[in-house]
């Protein structure tokens, strides 16, 4: 019997409560080192289109590295793979002020987003192994609205530190170094995922497509929403200010709201509830050129429809827990990580190339037909779900 099914209630939550705090501490980082990098570009007299070439190396990193990250998991162990991940990123966030200089980032921005896809691999099969199939949904929207809010607190903690100097990078290695103490306290309940993958990597896509797509799709509509909604929000006549603060709204939403839908998940029927998620946001996307001059009511639908746009990432890590186990859970994972990091890069090109041909109002059209084409997988899913026994619910 292996520490994933020996553990006691008490290990699995301390287990769990470690590695999702250690992500939370590296979501911080990346909240950190995503704006001030770019800060630091631009004052340095380099154009916003180089600026965007040197993120999308640790997009790059994360399809790369996400293949390789799933032997990595069997070979080393989630924990063990973890502790480097996070030692190699604190030594990157050390160099980055010693070589301020834009090429010397391309290698060290690849290196942080290779030792990003790790973590989200490692920390997502350890989390989605350790959960009881019961307390899925709660477990893994506790793990998304800690990311979330992790990245969220990136922007505040630079309003402390500052972004000159070697400040905020010398935090950002040192949270790094307390995400490493975290995982050791994890006890002996860490889930091995050891063994070979029944099927070749790329053939997990066909085991869980819906999953995988939704990823994708998450990624893209997210991203491109994060790339243009500011130049979106000038073009329909508010301001870049009033754009932000949209988007803080929004994030917000997607902290407050993942526990209350994640305990839904875990008490009707998944499947229901993920469509009806899906068709909200969807909903919510067609809405947005009547909300963005709203005051009370536009903020209300921003909070609510980003809370539930956020949820859908949550609802394709639970579609992972309940397909694969072992060590096809740690392959299934990079797949996950993988689709992800092909939806940041293709996102903003689709948006941004729509609303070179329809203005900004392309923006809004990406979204909404890129969740309209991917609608009929969930409702079917649905349909099955209601011929099948449901899944299980704790009293």
């Amino acid at each position: 019997m292996d520490a994933t099914h020996a553990a006691s209630s008490g290990a699995r939550t301390r287990s769990l409560a470690c590695v999702i705090a250690a992500v939370t501490l590296a979501t911080l980082n990346y909240g950190v080192t995503f704006p001030l990098l770019a800060l630091i570009l631009e004052r340095q007299g380099i154009d916003k289109g180089m600026i965007g070439a040197s993120t999308a190396a640790s997009a790059l990193a994360t399809i790369i590295a996400a293949p390789m990250s799933s032997r990595l998991l069997r070979w080393l162990g989630a924990r063990r793979l973890l502790l480097i991940a996070m030692l190699m990123s604190a030594v990157i966030y050390v160099l980055l002020p010693v070589f301020p200089d834009y090429w010397a980032w391309f290698p060290l921005r690849f290196i942080l987003g290779c030792c990003g896809s790790v973590i989200w691999v490692a920390s997502e099969a350890w989390i989605n192994t350790m959960a009881p199939d019961e307390k899925r949904g709660r477990i893994i929207a506790i793990y998304a609205t800690a990311s979330s809010a992790g990245m969220a607190l990136g922007p505040v903690l630079l309003l402390i530190t500052g972004s000159s100097g070697f400040a905020p990078f010398l935090v950002a290695a040192g949270f790094s170094l307390v995400g490493c103490v975290i995982t050791l306290l994890a006890g002996s309940a860490v889930p091995r995922l050891e063994g070979r993958s029944s099927v070749h990597f790329l053939r997990f896509f066909f085991l869980a497509p819906m999953a995988y797509l939704l990823n994708f799709l998450f990624a893209a509509v997210g991203e491109a929403f994060h790339t243009f909604f500011a130049i979106y929000a000038v073009d329909h006549g508010t301001t870049e200010q009033r754009a932000f603060l949209i988007m803080t709204v929004m994030s917000l939403g997607g902290i407050a709201l993942q526990y209350p839908l994640g305990w839904l998940a875990d008490h009707m029927n998944r499947r229901l509830l993920f469509l009806l998620c899906l068709l909200v946001s969807i909903g919510g996307f067609l809405l947005v050129p009547f909300a963005i001059s709203a005051e009370i009511p536009g903020f209300a639908l921003f909070f609510v429809a980003g809370g539930i746009f956020a949820m859908l990432y949550s609802f394709g890590v639970i579609m992972l827990g309940e397909r694969f186990t072992g060590s096809d859970l740690a392959t299934a994972s990079a797949v996950f990580t993988l689709m992800w990091g092909i939806g940041t890069l293709t996102g903003p090109v689709v948006a941004g190339t729509a609303m070179d041909h329809l203005g900004s109002r392309g923006l809004i059209w990406t979204a909404v037909i890129l969740l309209l084409l991917y609608l009929p997988l969930p409702v079917h899913a649905w349909i099955r779900s209601l011929r099948r026994p449901a899944v299980p619910v704790e009293k």
